[in-house]
């Protein structure tokens, strides 16, 4: 099928887009200073660190007494007080793959999406990517399933335009474990 040549553009910056975040991600790439940054513009959930955009805010939420399996905690990123990115963290008992856990828990999502293989985060975790198609009632969505260890990572992001889309592809290439699980 061939691309659309505004499709093309746009695929092409997004590419240059995620390629300088996944760069920008790297702690072996990272001046001091660029570290202090991303310090101050990062947040931990559950074990998970996860990299916040430049003008994005952070809200993380955590279970009070959490249960073998479940949700764990979850960071919230927004733009002028609309959420763009969701990372939910769950306890992975069993240790699942990222395909294990789509198959048990997200059985509908997996049936109406294409997920496809991805490597997410600093550590190169195994996950699964899709897209969802916009509908009257919520803009277009990327979901992200990522195997992260003793963690189940869960990322939605509402891609309502290119800049949400790179938002999003650069929380995806920040993930990183944090401190002890």
């Amino acid at each position: 099928m061939a691309w659309h040549p505004v499709r093309q553009r746009l695929r092409a910056r997004l590419s240059a887009a995620v390629a300088v975040a996944a760069l920008a991600s790297l702690p072996a790439m990272r001046s001091p200073a660029a570290a202090e940054r991303t310090q101050r513009h990062g947040v931990v959930a559950a074990g998970i660190a996860v990299d916040v955009p430049a003008g994005m805010t952070a809200k993380v939420e955590a279970a009070a007494a959490p249960a073998s399996g479940q949700w764990l905690a979850q960071a919230t990123l927004s733009v002028a007080g609309s959420e763009l990115v969701r990372v939910e963290v769950y306890a992975n008992p069993r240790a699942q793959s990222a395909g294990g856990w789509v198959a048990a828990a997200w059985q509908e999502l997996a049936r109406q999406t294409l997920l496809r293989p991805v490597e997410a985060g600093v550590p190169r975790w195994k996950g699964l990517r899709g897209d969802v198609a916009a509908s009257p009632q919520s803009h277009a969505r990327t979901v992200v399933f990522i195997a992260a260890g003793e963690r189940l990572v869960h990322v939605a992001c509402a891609v309502p335009n290119a800049v949400a889309q790179g938002h999003c592809n650069a929380v995806v290439a920040g993930l990183a474990k944090a401190g002890a699980p």
